[in-house]
């Protein structure tokens, strides 16, 4: 009895190269981010700079930052003290300011795109001391925010990361983040609390001896929810206080 073997016909020059272009290719690719990498830390490695300025007649700051940390903090002055502290690896960033009438822009960007990704630290943290009084608004895209000890209106929101406000007396205020915790502690009692979050925990506080009730809208889709202060839905004042995932409280403080 004879057994009969199937022939397998020889793979092509053609078919081999419809696999062997694509590897070749992404084996460039990864060697070509490996020497970028590794030419960043031998030539480079991190660097930083720290810029101080201060402008006067200032009632409102506006920042629009593409990453890193912004700390807001009242002074007892009129003016607006700045400091930026400038980090990064192959791209610096960059960075500007601007009085338009009586409001300060600041921006910074960053260029390295892609190769961010892949260690290529770029970011500038922010402290600006400025009146209580004066009204903050804050965009980060990557990056913390924390206000302390103001009295006005502010409008805080970061794409990844914690939004915090301490000591706060001001009557609006509105805090988001896409990924973090945002906790806003008030000193007097607000009017209008916006405190959302799609991923992390919200806590609104408000001063023990607050009077008055507000209407509450206070919910999470994964996650509790927990008032423990007077509520009235027909309230001129309101707290809107939700995440996506996560915990959320609204109590009086203590």
């Amino acid at each position: 009895m004879t057994t009969t073997h199937p022939v397998t016909e020889p793979t092509s020059p053609r078919e081999r190269g419809s696999w062997t272009a694509p590897v070749i290719a992404l084996t460039v690719l990864a060697v070509v981010i490996i020497a970028a990498v590794v030419a960043s830390r031998l030539t480079g490695g991190a660097q930083r700079s720290t810029l101080d300025d201060s402008w006067a007649n200032v009632t409102t700051v506006q920042l629009d930052i593409d990453s890193g940390n912004v700390t807001l903090q009242a002074s007892d002055g009129q003016g607006v003290r700045v400091q930026r502290q400038l980090h990064w690896t192959t791209h610096k960033p960059t960075i500007s300011a601007s009085l338009q009438g009586d409001v300060l822009v600041l921006k910074s960007s960053c260029s390295g795109g892609f190769f961010n990704l892949f260690g290529q630290n770029c970011e500038v943290d922010h402290t600006v001391w400025l009146p209580r009084s004066a009204t903050a608004v804050v965009k980060t895209n990557a990056g913390n925010i924390q206000a302390t000890n103001l009295a006005s209106p502010l409008r805080l929101h970061s794409q990844a990361g914690n939004v915090t406000g301490a000591a706060l007396a001001g009557t609006d205020v509105e805090a988001s983040t896409q990924a973090g915790n945002v906790e806003l502690l008030f000193s007097q009692a607000p009017s209008d609390v916006t405190a959302t979050s799609q991923a992390g925990n919200v806590t609104v506080e408000l001063p023990r001896g607050t009077e008055g009730a507000y209407a509450v809208d206070a919910h999470s889709q994964a996650g509790r929810a927990d008032v423990g202060i007077a509520t009235d839905p027909a309230s001129t004042r309101h707290i809107v206080a939700t995440t996506q995932a996560g915990n959320v409280k609204v109590r009086y403080a203590g």
